[in-house]
Order: C-alpha cells, then sequence, then structure tokens
C-alpha cells in the first residue's frame, strides 16, 4: 500500500487514481481527504466522477484509516494541515482544488487554506462545524467519549455508545441503512477500546476551541463551497451559517444545506454532492500549474500570529508537530487524557465486535464474519434477562434508546526532508494491540 513519510513518524496513506500512478500534469489537481472517522473506500464516488478531468490524490488523515504514526496529545488539526502541507510536498503536487468532509477534515483543509494559501485553488467543504468557540454539545461528546472508550458491558457499548456515534455521523438509521453499516463497521475497527488513542484522536481536537477568528476567515480569498446537512445534529446549521458570512474575502463563496443530510452527508447523499461540487469546480478550474515551494517559515509566522504565541514562529517549520498551537493548559489536559485512555485500554477485557477484525482492504476480509449494525444482534451473547429501558441523552433533541440483555462479560519528532515510501510502512502494524487474552469466555451464538 502506498505510502509517504513525512518529516517526524508520520506515515499518510495515499493513492493516485491516475494512469501513471502519479500526478497527471496535464490536468488540474483534486485533492479528496477522506471522510471523517472513516477512509479512502469512502471515496469512491468521488474518485468515479473526477478522475477523468482532474488528476485526483486521496489521502487520509492522521489517526484515519491506513496513515500510521503521530498519534500524540500534541496533535491538532494546524498538526493535520501541516500533515497535508508534507504530504503534498512529497507527493510533488501543485497548488490543488482540495475536498474535506466531516468535522476533522473541514478543520485540517481549512487550516491548510488557512496557512497555506499560494497551494489552495479551491475549498469544497461538506459537513462543516462552527469555528468561533467549542462546540455547543461538547457535554455529549464528553460523555459518548467516555462510554465509548472505558466501556463496562458488551451490550451497552454496541448499542447505546454506537447508536450515539451513528447518531453523531449519520443522524436518523430509516432510509441510511446500508451507511450506518457501512460507517460503524468503519468506526468500530479502528476507534475501539483496544486503541483507545485513536479514540482519542477523533474526540479530543473537536472539543477544543478551533482557534479561528472572523478576521482570519475574512482573508481567505480562494472560492469555498460549504454544504451542511440540516439534520446534523451535534454541528447545528445555524451555527455553521454564522461562520459562513465571515469568509467575506472569498471570490466565489456558495452555501447550501440539504434538507434531510447529516454530517456526513458526503457519504449518504454523494450523488447530490458531487453534482454540486461538479457545477462548483467548473467555474472555478483553471489550466492546469506547476509545483511551486512551500513557505514553511512564512505558515509557522502566520501560526504564531493566530495563536498570540511569538514562541511558535522559532520553532522547527519542518516539523509538522511545530504547528500545534495548544497552550500548555490544553496540552497538558490532554495529556492526561490521553494516558488515562490508554491505561483503561490495557485493563479492557470485553468482547466486543470488529476490534480484531481485518479492514476490508486486507487480505482475508471478505471471509470472516462481519458485524454491522443492523446485524449486531446476531452477533451480541444472549441471556434470557431483559434489564430495564434507558436513554443516554446527546442533548439538542439527541437520545439513543435500547433494549439492554445480560451478557456474560469478557471480563514531536524532527526531520529535513519528506520522502515518498510506496512499500508496506515499517510502521503500519505498530498500533495494533495484541488479542484478547484467552479466557473462558463462552460461545458466541447466532440467532
Amino acid at each position: 500500500m502506498p505510502h509517504v513519510r513525512i518529516p517526524g513518524d508520520v506515515s499518510v496513506y495515499y493513492e493516485f487514481h491516475t494512469a501513471s500512478g502519479a500526478h497527471d500534469a496535464t490536468k488540474p489537481s483534486l485533492l479528496l481527504i477522506a471522510p471523517s472517522w472513516t477512509n479512502a473506500t469512502f471515496l469512491g464516488p468521488y474518485v468515479e466522477a473526477f478522475k477523468r478531468d482532474f488528476s485526483v490524490c486521496c489521502v487520509e488523515l492522521r489517526g484515519h484509516g491506513r496513515t500510521r504514526g503521530g498519534v500524540r496529545p500534541t496533535y491538532d488539526y494546524f498538526c493535520g494541515a501541516a500533515d497535508l502541507a508534507f504530504t503534498m510536498e512529497a507527493l510533488n503536487l501543485p497548488p490543488s482544488h482540495v475536498f474535506g468532509a466531516g468535522g476533522e477534515a473541514f478543520a485540517a483543509a481549512l487550516k491548510l487554506a488557512v496557512l497555506f494559501p499560494r497551494q489552495v485553488l479551491s475549498l469544497s467543504l461538506v459537513g462543516a462545524t462552527g469555528l468561533f468557540q467549542p462546540p455547543r454539545n461538547i457535554k455529549a461528546f464528553e460523555e459518548v467519549d467516555e462510554q465509548w472508550s472505558n466501556p463496562d458491558d458488551e451490550e451497552v457499548w454496541q448499542n447505546e455508545c454506537m447508536g450515539a456515534v451513528g447518531q453523531f455521523l449519520l443522524t436518523k438509521e430509516e432510509g441510511f441503512e446500508e451507511a450506518w453499516d457501512a460507517v460503524l463497521s468503519a468506526v468500530v475497527r479502528l476507534y475501539n477500546p483496544y486503541k483507545p488513542e485513536y479514540i482519542w484522536m477523533s474526540s479530543t481536537p473537536n472539543h477544543r476551541h478551533p482557534r479561528l477568528t472572523p478576521d482570519t476567515l475574512a482573508k481567505l480569498r480562494q472560492p469555498i463551497l460549504i454544504l451542511q446537512g440540516e439534520q446534523d445534529l451535534c454541528f447545528p446549521v445555524e451555527d455553521v451559517a454564522d461562520t459562513v458570512k465571515h469568509f467575506t474575502g472569498s471570490q466565489g463563496l456558495q452555501f447550501h444545506t440539504v434538507p434531510d443530510g447529516p454530517h456526513l452527508l458526503a457519504i449518504t447523499h454523494a450523488p447530490s454532492v458531487i453534482n454540486m461540487m461538479q457545477a462548483f469546480l467548473l467555474k472555478h478550474v483553471r489550466p492546469p500549474t506547476s509545483a511551486i515551494p512551500f513557505d514553511f517559515r512564512s505558515a509557522l509566522q502566520s501560526a504564531s500570529s493566530i495563536a498570540g504565541n511569538p514562541d511558535i514562529a522559532h520553532r522547527d517549520p519542518r516539523a509538522p508537530d511545530a504547528f500545534s498551537l495548544l497552550d500548555q493548559e490544553e496540552y497538558e489536559a490532554g495529556a492526561k487524557r490521553f494516558e488515562n485512555m490508554k491505561r483503561r485500554g490495557d485493563k479492557c477485557k470485553l468482547d466486543l465486535p470488529m476490534c480484531f477484525e481485518k479492514n476490508d482492504w486486507e487480505e482475508g476480509a471478505a471471509q470472516q464474519r462481519r458485524w454491522t449494525w443492523s446485524r449486531r444482534r446476531e452477533y451480541a451473547q444472549q441471556r434470557q434477562d431483559v434489564r430495564p429501558m434507558s436513554v443516554l441523552s446527546l442533548g439538542d433533541g439527541i437520545a439513543v434508546e435500547v433494549e439492554r440483555r445480560e451478557t456474560t462479560g469478557r471480563t514531536g519528532a524532527v526531520g529535513s526532508r519528506a520522502t515518498v515510501d510506496a512499500r508496506r510502512s515499517d510502521d503500519e502494524e505498530e498500533d495494533i494491540p495484541p488479542p484478547v487474552p484467552q479466557k473462558d469466555f463462552g460461545a458466541l451464538r447466532i440467532r
């Protein structure tokens, strides 16, 4: 699998969808960031729609899919933006049109445009967040994250907790059953109590202040397309609309809402999103350009100014984590939570679905039994005793009601240069936890 090793220890997974397997200089460049909390396999419809007219490159952010390394409490989405910049440099990408879907990809893509404005020709952002304060549902997020990373009951975890994550990403189940099955299976395989660092990467950075201001947004000149689902329960459309009005410098701003769209509407409403994105890019596409040097020193100075911390400007501009804007209090709180989650992960002995099963791209994945949300009860251990109905409230109208059944429990590195390596990364398997210790767990029976 192709990876690019950027300065430090991060090995970024990428795919070129061109005849040569590298950038096609005869076409404008389109960088597709894998949808948040998923992986590049979810970009299939976008690749098919755009590969004829664009040189398409797909990447997976740090903490996503096949990208490995860099899972540590210094991470924020300014680091994510720097990762993208170093990846583009190593792959010799010219200034590109950039697509990001979901809160994490949205934040990294937007901050890439803020720090490296000459490298971003346009932004297509699908499923955004507010930008001027922490999310309004932060307490609900923290409640779900706590149960997600520290479960004490198998049934509660795969029903209540995963149901809450499903509502966060996809809102309603009716009409989107296939998306629930595909997305939640991908989520469970990577973000689970046996890989607590990845749960941290997928949650804690979203709880912080985004560190952007109206003045920062007003300086962006790129054409910007923002699509938001009106049924996004965790990042309400009115919060995003309040943000959009500050892109006053954009030379071609479009903001559209999708009536029944959830947060990951890029997955549930791909045909509609692609149509709007094609119309947007048609207005702003230009003849292909050549790669231009990345000015990492200037970008670090911009980051320093945004943070109001002059010390940041003196860090090593060739280190992606140097772009982190966390203050000491944020870092210490995040580091404490990071270590607590790791300790709890070491102690987890529950038999949770999919935690050790192969990903879709791995050999033998098709032969293994698959957990999906719609068939989860077929995989659950059964007992006759039925406990009372419980309600997990996520705030702002979000609630997950589930019937509980008793179960038998299974009780910054610095580099000087980025290089491309299309072989299997040495780091690729480093974060895979050991198998669940063998104990008398009982048989898993299928209804």
